[in-house]
């Protein structure tokens, strides 16, 4: 759910799942019944992080440059929040740190990096609509144009210094990839995605 900034804040409450505006939503899935959902900031970046009252994050003026991502990882048995605080934007890969939560009924708790991969032993598969252009921040796009326009996209090996690799962090794949402006067809039958599951792939525009 979305609702209006606190001040000029941009901010996520993880009680109650509400973020305000200027934020991107990014969702997959892992395992057999898990969701999954990343949350970023569009321009200026997450100002705070709550939980009800609790607060997670606030970036200080002294760390403006400071970027956020927040994941969100939630199966029948349980539900993780990690907050990635980036010395600068994401992009440049600088020095991350994470902190690690779980919920339960009585509230949220921080657990250590071990005890959440313990948790996440699955590929985290990514939900990409092609249409939108709005990528999840460990996707990559190169554009060649050579006989024909081709769009390479792939997934990152490492953000801010973290090997994606099931061991630093969760291994991630794009899981299911369509585009949410056309029909996709395959003779006479109408499909979902173009691609299912994958590390890697290209659209060659003729």
């Amino acid at each position: 759910m979305i609702r209006g900034s606190l001040g000029n804040n941009v901010f996520v409450d993880l009680k109650s799942n509400y973020i305000s505006d200027g934020i991107t939503v990014h969702h997959g899935r892992y395992s057999v019944n898990g969701k999954y959902m990343m949350y970023v900031g569009k321009d200026k970046g997450i100002d705070c992080v709550f939980y009800g009252t609790g607060i997670l994050y606030k970036r200080e003026e002294r760390f403006i440059a400071e970027q956020v991502m927040i994941e969100i990882f939630e199966d029948i048995l349980a539900k993780y929040f990690v907050i990635h605080v980036f010395a600068d934007t994401v992009l440049n890969h600088t020095k991350v740190k994470r902190k690690y939560y779980t919920y339960s009924d009585a509230g949220y708790r921080k657990i250590d990096h071990n005890t959440f991969m313990s948790k996440i032993t699955s590929e985290i598969e990514l939900i990409f609509d092609i249409s939108k252009k709005t990528m999840h921040p460990y996707m990559n796009q190169i554009v060649e144009c050579t006989n024909y326009y081709t769009e390479t996209y792939s997934i990152v090996k490492q953000i801010g210094g973290i090997r994606l690799d099931g061991f630093e962090a969760p291994k991630y794949t794009y899981g299911i990839v369509w585009d949410s402006s056309m029909i996709i067809k395959m003779g006479c039958s109408t499909l979902d995605s173009f691609v299912s599951k994958c590390e890697k792939f290209s659209i060659e525009f003729k």
